[in-house]
């Protein structure tokens, strides 16, 4: 299906990963344009305790917006916070304990170029 684009274009969008002790970018964004993250969703798919954080990056530095936020084993945890975001930077999802987690974020993007 084709989506519109360019000035005054608005786009429900999703972006699916995984991340293994590792700091992953879930979403990059664009200057100029507008982004509502509606959802967050990680699934912790090892059989320990995961512990995560999200962070967004302004153009310069990384910023906590959710610390040490444990997950049991085989559970599913969902940040429904809607989130704003104008201008170039990105959203991290970061896994610390060596376990394995899956991760949806689902967002509307609002292209001003």
């Amino acid at each position: 299906m084709t989506q519109p684009s360019g000035i005054g274009s608005e786009v429900a969008k999703f972006a699916i990963g995984d991340a293994t002790n590792a700091t992953v970018t879930m979403l990059t964004t664009l200057a100029n344009d507008i982004y509502i993250i509606k959802s967050i969703v990680v699934c912790n798919i090892d059989t320990a305790d995961v512990k995560i954080a999200f962070q967004v990056n302004d153009g310069s530095s990384d910023k906590k917006i959710l610390m040490d936020q444990v997950i049991s084993p085989k559970s599913t945890f969902v940040w429904n916070d809607t989130l704003f975001i104008n201008g170039a930077g990105n959203i991290k999802i970061i896994e610390s304990n060596n376990a394995s987690v899956h991760w949806m974020i689902n967002y509307i993007h609002q292209d001003w170029s």
